[in-house]
């Protein structure tokens, strides 16, 4: 059976299995064929391709994560068979991956803290789509917990779309919060698919530095929050992950206003996805 951990975010799809990793925007787009094409119907797109459909202006681009939830059912389960069949096609070399190995599939999906209510649809859309043997959702963070070997710890996960915040006792959620800024807080005022391009962080430093300090303020104030909320805070390591921790100065930034040192995983964009398919692994 192939174990798959699958992290569908605001921004990025991560995805992990026994073949290997991928990683690619969080977008779906389609476009009809005008009267000038040599064919004629609809085309669908995901990741960098769907960026691309850009420059025709009758394209339609779609995020279909929002908050880290699925708030476009066709452009999510787009993005699920994507990650599914890229990274089964390391190993196996082929595009018919449905029909011939679905059953042979073993996938743990992460779902934000405060999205336990989106469970139940979830996972239709997963048996609808790719019909997998096995398959769990569990808390997106859950993954970093696993990734960093660890049982009782805070972690932040900064993302796109949303900051995940779970006290983990035993790897058992007790406590939790999402919160609605994250990375998009920083780059979104430079357009919307700004975090996308890499010269952002290095032609616009001084507008991003300020937007990390702001960032910065308003996740140590809802981490320190949180942490007063716990009976023994001193108890739990702190770890952060997420592609937000790797923006330049964020941890600086964030350790400063802390007053104190965390962890972060060897590669914390794709922590979650890492974790969620070594817990894939054990079912």
């Amino acid at each position: 059976m192939v174990s798959i951990g699958l992290d569908v975010g605001t921004g990025f799809v991560k995805c992990v299995s026994d073949y290997g990793s991928v990683i690619f925007p969080s977008l779906f787009a389609y476009r009809d064929l005008g009267k000038w094409d040599e064919s004629q119907g609809r085309i669908e797109a995901v990741g960098k391709r769907a960026k691309e459909f850009a420059r025709y202006p009758d394209a339609v681009i779609i995020r279909p994560v929002s908050e880290g939830r699925p708030i476009d059912e066709r452009g999510f389960e787009a993005l699920v068979s994507e990650a599914i069949i890229r990274v089964c096609r390391i190993g196996l070399q082929q595009n018919d991956l449905e029909r011939e190995h679905d059953s042979d599939i073993g996938i743990i999906v992460g779902l934000p803290y405060d999205a336990s209510k989106d469970k139940t649809r979830l996972r239709k859309i997963i048996a609808k789509r790719i019909r997998p043997k096995n398959y769990g959702i569990v808390p997106q963070v859950l993954g970093t917990l696993i990734d960093m070997n660890k049982k009782d710890a805070i972690i932040m996960s900064i993302g796109q779309g949303t900051t995940e915040i779970v006290a983990f006792d035993d790897r058992k959620p007790v406590f939790g919060t999402s919160v609605s800024q994250a990375t998009d807080f920083i780059t979104l005022g430079l357009g919307e698919f700004s975090y996308l391009k890499a010269s952002t962080f290095t032609n616009h430093k001084l507008e991003l530095r300020k937007n990390v300090d702001k960032l910065s303020d308003i996740l140590s104030n809802k981490l320190v929050g949180f942490m007063s909320q716990l009976d023994n805070k001193n108890h739990y390591d702190i770890v952060v992950s997420g592609g937000g921790i790797m923006i330049p100065e964020m941890k600086e930034s964030l350790e400063t206003k802390l007053g104190r040192k965390f962890e972060i995983p060897k590669v914390p964009i794709m922590s979650n996805a890492i974790g969620l398919y070594k817990l894939a692994t054990k079912k």
